[in-house]
């Protein structure tokens, strides 16, 4: 018999430690309004129309050194026309992570405690007052909230598969004895959403509850 639910089962890693997760199972509307939101902050780059092929002399340079380049090259107007560009556009990716979040996502009981506050941290709100000065853990809450809602639950099991198996992986060192001190998240983060994101999204999600 296939059991069905109101959420999505899911597992996340913060700070390296297990978290569970209740992901709201979006309706089609929902599904439709955040996944073209979803795509499109993941699509968006304010400084694309800045021209990234080389010139006369350019030629060693990378394509982000001749994009700053070229907005030294601006006009004042043109340069604070940019800035407030990339600002509206990262406070409308904040709203959209914190709405989302707040609406979709519920920390399963007895998995985050607040010490301060003597209290578990379950919901929505909470995720994102403790989280919200954290991209990374934002970030992988709204990735999830797409994976879950989007992807066939065989899809599901490979997408756990990947993630214990960079887990899992030996972090990379730098060159000598020191380890390096960037080394990437172990959780896969905008690459497993984006590889799962189509240029037209179908209205009606796919997947199982775990």
């Amino acid at each position: 018999m296939l059991r069905v639910s109101k959420n999505y089962k899911a597992t996340l890693h913060i700070d390296s430690e297990p978290v569970k997760f209740l992901i709201r199972k979006l309706t089609v509307e929902q599904y439709t309004e955040f996944a073209q939101e979803f795509q499109r902050l993941g699509k968006m780059n304010v400084g694309e129309n800045l021209d990234a092929r080389p010139r006369a002399g350019e030629d060693g340079l990378t394509a982000e050194e001749i994009q700053g380049k070229r907005y030294h090259e601006l006009s004042v107007e043109a340069r604070a026309a940019l800035d407030k560009a990339e600002r509206d556009e990262a406070a409308r990716g904040n709203t959209f992570a914190v709405d989302s979040i707040t609406s979709y996502v519920v920390a399963e009981p007895g998995q985050i405690f607040d010490e301060d506050e003597e209290r578990e941290l379950t919901s929505g709100e909470d995720m994102v007052r403790h989280y919200g000065a954290r991209p990374d853990v934002l970030r992988d809450l709204v990735g999830e909230i797409f994976l879950q809602n989007r992807l066939s639950e065989e899809d599901k099991k490979k997408l756990r598969l990947l993630r214990a198996s960079m887990r899992s992986s030996p972090a990379p060192r730098a060159s000598g004895n020191a380890p390096d001190a960037t080394a990437p998240s172990a959780e896969p983060s905008n690459s497993v959403a984006s590889a799962a994101v189509t240029d037209s999204p179908e209205p009606n999600p796919s997947g199982a509850t775990d």
